[in-house]
């Protein structure tokens, strides 16, 4: 125990450790994790990805639990160190529980000066835009229909989200956005959803 106390301070954990261990979800009964799966409105896959899926279920959650009391201390420090986002990618989304989630400001894009905030400072932009990307955070989370549509790997539609997010007073430009759901790898469509196709109008006349 000695080397290991001595090691985490020598050197910062990437990594956020969980507040509450883990289940032994491999011990588990199939049926039992069908009702875990449940409880997040998943549905049920085969035995192994159930397991693979509520592991990743548990340290999402529970990352986002430990660091939320962090958010306000490392607001400083994190903005200091800020990275533009990886170039688009589609990576798989069971990266879903990768501590950017968590710590939005990690994510916050190299043009975060540039948007419609004429007069202010780069690091009030900076701050400003942390602090959407935390609401939208939060927004997501707080949809149990939005984030069982991530879990299940369906793609969302960006204007749909666009007009959900401004429904509940959260402003962000579209190019923002997209590069906040692909540092998450959240999958996404810019296409519209189709409209339904109006049935035409029967004209009556004689043959």
């Amino acid at each position: 125990s000695c080397v290991s106390s001595v090691s985490s301070h020598s050197k910062r954990q990437r990594t956020l450790v969980p507040i509450t261990p883990m289940p032994h979800y491999s011990d588990m009964d199939t049926p039992e994790l069908k009702n875990k799966l449940n409880r997040f409105g998943v549905r049920p896959l085969p035995k192994r990805q159930m397991i693979l899926k509520l592991k990743e279920i548990h340290q999402y959650t529970h990352q986002l639990v430990s660091s939320d009391s962090e958010d306000e201390a490392s607001v400083s420090g994190a903005t200091a160190q800020m990275k533009p986002p990886a170039s688009r990618h589609h990576c798989p989304p069971s990266q879903l529980n990768s501590t950017s989630l968590s710590n939005p400001e990690l994510c916050i894009s190299s043009d975060g000066d540039s948007d419609s905030d004429g007069g202010i400072s780069a690091s009030q932009a900076a701050s400003r835009l942390q602090d959407r990307l935390k609401a939208v955070r939060s927004f997501i989370l707080s949809d149990s229909k939005l984030y069982s549509q991530i879990l299940q790997y369906k793609p969302l539609v960006l204007s749909q989200l666009q007009e959900q997010l401004k429904a509940a007073g959260i402003r962000l430009g579209a190019a923002k956005l997209m590069d906040y759901l692909d540092s998450q790898c959240i999958t996404f469509t810019t296409a519209k959803p189709a409209a339904r196709p109006k049935q035409p109008s029967k004209k009556k006349g004689k043959h």
